[in-house]
């Protein structure tokens, strides 16, 4: 019997490889619509639960707000919610309570507590510069504060009594309260004034003693180490009571024909080197600056102001103030003496 050709087998293998293969499709795609949808099994049976009254109220409340997002808890308990009073600025240091002072810029519950503190223990404040005695309150802190608090009928700072001491060491002062009386404080209060040292209230001291007191805060100038300057960032910190002018400086007599003027008063016009420098606070400098001025520039003052054009008294407004009394120009500058 002859063998049948080897591409036929390969034909037939190939037709019963294909036809198993059409038989698992089939029966794969008739398997998925045989699947059944998921159903729910049935309705969950509901629980009853018995609430108090109390719970209720919560369950209730907790619905509510469940369903309408934008209502609010009307019923105040929650403490952390509510709104802070509004408070309206300035407000008086001796009246307002922690809450209110804890609401300025810079000051916290801390340093409010510290206030109250404070005044309780003071029996209220009487300057807001007292506000400086309290811990953590600096000088730009303070001048910060000035724009919240102010004080009904505010009282100047009194001048705290000093103990007098011998020898010369004094006593470590304590609580010196600015401005102190130029006339009766101490070289240890003195010495407290920024800028001034033991050496320079020393002679401040001194100056005191030897001319029977100050008239006039002026004659501070006349001090070695004080300067215009330091003498201007002096007088926060001193007072006069009582304070006087300075008495005019004294006419040259030895000039023949010369006449004592009525007030006494210095002729810028025909004032020497000396006369000017009679002037409380006049240097030597400013004394050649103003004859320079008038010999060489001017030639003639008109009035007293003109003084202010001299090299140095550009800035020294003060100073000119307190010259002015014993200045003048004679009938040639249209203003008599």
């Amino acid at each position: 019997m002859k063998k049948p050709d080897k591409w036929v087998l390969y034909a037939a293998y190939a037709v019963v490889v294909a036809g198993l293969s059409l038989w698992q499709y089939h029966s794969y795609r008739a398997s998925f619509e045989t699947v059944q949808p998921y159903s729910h099994p049935g309705p969950v049976a509901e629980r009853t639960v018995i609430l108090d009254d109390e719970e209720a109220e919560t369950s209730s409340r907790n619905k509510h707000a469940a369903t309408d997002p934008s209502s609010e808890d009307m019923t105040g308990t929650d403490e952390s919610t509510t709104e802070p009073t509004e408070i309206h600025f300035p407000i008086d240091l001796n009246t307002a309570d922690a809450a209110a002072l804890a609401q300025i810029p810079g000051i916290g519950e801390v340093t409010a507590a510290a206030i109250i503190a404070y005044r309780d223990e003071h029996g209220g404040f009487r300057n807001r510069e007292e506000l400086l005695q309290i811990h953590g309150i600096g000088e730009k802190r303070y001048q910060e504060l000035l724009d919240y608090i102010y004080l009904t009928n505010e009282q100047p700072l009194p001048v705290e009594a000093t103990e007098n001491t011998t020898g010369t060491e004094a006593k470590e002062p304590t609580g010196i309260r600015f401005p102190v009386d130029l006339n009766t404080a101490d070289a240890a209060a003195l010495a407290q004034i920024p800028g001034i040292g033991e050496a320079t209230a020393e002679a401040i001291i001194a100056y005191r003693n030897e001319h029977g007191g100050f008239r006039n805060r002026t004659e501070l100038l006349q001090i070695h180490g004080i300067g215009e300057k330091r003498y201007q960032e002096m007088l926060d910190y001193v007072y006069l009571t009582n304070e006087q002018p300075l008495p005019a400086p004294e006419q040259p007599t030895d000039a023949p024909g010369a006449e004592p003027a009525e007030p006494p008063v210095i002729n810028l016009n025909t004032a020497t080197k000396e006369q000017l420098m009679m002037l409380p606070g006049c240097t030597e400098e400013l004394a050649d600056a103003i004859l320079i001025l008038r010999d060489e520039k001017i030639h003639v003052f008109q009035n007293t102001l003109e003084i202010m054009m001299a090299t140095g008294m550009e800035k020294e407004t003060d100073l000119y103030y307190a010259w002015a009394p014993y200045l003048a120009v004679d009938d040639e500058g249209n203003q008599s003496l």
